[in-house]
Parts: C-alpha cells; sequence; structure tokens
C-alpha cells in the first residue's frame, strides 16, 4: 500500500533523488533548493505544489498521484489531454472542504 510517506519519498527520488537542488531544477516554476530542504525535512510536500510534483514526475515517467501525495486534501479530476495523467489534472474539492 503507498502512504504519503511512500509517494513523497518516490516523488523526490523520480526528480532527483537525494539532491534538493536537483530536484528543484526538475520542478522549476519559482522553486529553490532551499524550498525543497524544508519539504523534505516536513517530510511532504504542501497541497498547493502537489499537482505540479505530479505533472513533474509523470513527464518522467513515473506514476505519482496527488491524492497519495497530499491525502489530507479532497481531489477530483477534470479531463484535461494536456495533463500526464490519464484521468485528467487534479483540482481541490474546495465544497469538500466545506461541508
Amino acid at each position: 500500500m503507498t502512504t504519503p510517506d511512500t509517494e513523497f519519498a518516490r516523488a523526490m527520488a523520480a526528480l532527483g533523488g537525494d539532491s534538493p537542488t536537483a530536484i528543484a531544477v526538475a520542478l522549476g516554476d519559482g522553486i529553490t533548493r532551499q524550498v525543497v530542504e524544508y519539504w523534505q525535512a516536513k517530510g511532504r510536500v504542501p497541497f498547493e505544489r502537489g499537482p505540479l510534483v505530479e505533472r513533474r514526475c509523470r513527464e518522467r515517467g513515473h506514476e505519482i498521484d496527488v491524492a497519495l501525495l497530499c491525502p489530507d486534501k479532497t481531489w477530483r479530476r477534470v479531463k484535461d489531454k494536456k495533463w500526464p495523467h490519464p484521468d485528467g489534472r487534479p483540482l481541490l474539492d474546495v465544497a469538500a472542504e466545506a461541508a
């Protein structure tokens, strides 16, 4: 069974392994080495960056899922042929958060 901890470890390995600099470069989008080091210390990716991590991993052939990476939020998918996940891009279900 995949847990958030193992999904996080798989994502970091897919993006650059033990090198925060390599991970930051792979992610782009203004992510710095220091940000990656903070994530590594916490053992998680903030939900705001979960879709970016999923996309960059999947673009490299690694099947990372934001719902497993950030399970504390409710995610839905909308069809999007440009998104590398077969079910489409992830969206945060804010209605579920309010309920």
